[in-house]
């Protein structure tokens, strides 16, 4: 396959909408096993995942459309903070309402226009986390945006050079300013990297056949199966050894798309368009039902979690996400 002729290039690659669906049911999985009684890291790995993806897809989209820098960023705000700032208010009011709903948030004006800002920052405890805890992840995003924004200001040939070289800078930013570090500056960047890497390679029609394609799915799944007993994640090595396999998993699954070889699944598809709602709602909801459910966290609290999550994601998709969508890339533009 060539992708780079243009003409059997899909817009949306379903292979990556799987990984997203993957992520996103991944990051729920650790939420809720922080309630039970064996905790497991592991799957905090969805969060990587993620950020491979993300590499991935924004790289192939710049690739894609020539735009303006401030024509990405405005893309991307449309695209993030509508349903981002809705979570957060509907967090927020938990918690004016009764702060026993989510004892672990506090809130004061400062940590409330940084967490709606997307501003890395510390809450009022002293932990790197937004008003909505799993928005901290968002904060990587949005340096991501900013430096992908920036590498549009120079001539294509340049640009990956540029992204490549930003994203570095700050991962070593976080040793020269180390209070940067937990917040934003240090090697998760570069799963970023990883994700553009691969896309460069797709764009190309360089990624490897069907064998290789599926063997790094397997090396990749394997090494992380091998750590299916972490009860802690690994810390500064995390974009190594949680990122490194995400990113093994990305290059399969899109290779063997490439390949031909990728079988779409309709229902997974549609929980990965629904990824977004799914990250950004479980939080509370596992939260909320852990405390109605206290101190009972077996499988029933695990299953309604679960269930609910998924629900107000199938529905926050359909009747907030895309609505919001179209109204806001109707009457805006850059």
């Amino acid at each position: 396959m060539n992708p780079s002729d243009g003409s059997k290039v899909t817009k949306t690659l379903r292979a990556v909408q799987a990984l997203r669906a993957i992520a996103a049911l991944s990051v729920l999985a650790f939420h809720i096993g922080q309630w039970m009684p064996a905790p497991k890291a592991i799957g905090a790995a969805g969060v990587d995942l993620f950020f491979v993806i993300s590499g991935f897809v924004l790289w192939l989209a710049v690739s894609r459309k020539d735009q303006s820098p401030a024509a990405f960023l405005h893309d991307r705000a449309v695209r993030i903070l509508p349903l981002y700032w809705l979570a957060t208010a509907m967090v927020a009011a938990l918690v004016l309402i009764d702060p026993a709903n989510l004892p672990t948030i506090q809130l004061t004006w400062p940590h409330l226009a940084a967490s709606f800002a997307l501003i890395p920052h510390n809450d009022p405890a002293g932990d790197p986390f937004p008003i909505l805890p799993v928005g901290w992840s968002l904060t990587y995003e949005a340096v991501f945006y900013a430096l992908v924004a920036t590498s549009l200001m120079f001539d294509p040939g340049r640009r990956f050079g540029t992204l490549a070289l930003g994203l570095m800078m700050v991962w070593l930013l976080g040793y020269v300013a180390y209070p940067l570090g937990p917040l934003f500056a240090n090697p998760l960047m570069l799963e970023f990297l990883a994700g553009a890497v691969i896309a460069r390679l797709y764009v190309a029609g360089r990624l490897p056949g069907f064998w290789i394609s599926l063997g790094l799915g397997v090396l990749g799944l394997g090494l992380l199966v091998l750590q299916t007993d972490a009860v802690n994640d690994p810390g500064y090595w995390r974009a190594l050894v949680w990122g490194g396999p995400c990113a093994l998993i990305v290059a399969s699954a899109v290779g063997l798309e490439a390949a031909g070889h990728w079988r779409d699944l309709a229902k997974v598809s549609v929980l990965g368009d629904a990824s977004f709602s799914l990250y950004l709602w479980h939080w509370p909801i596992v939260w909320l039902v852990g405390r109605w459910l206290a101190p009972h966290h077996g499988w029933l609290f695990a299953g309604l979690a679960t269930s609910l999550a998924l629900i107000a994601a199938l529905l926050s998709r359909q009747y907030l996400e895309k609505p919001s969508l179209k109204a806001l890339r109707r009457r805006t533009s850059v």
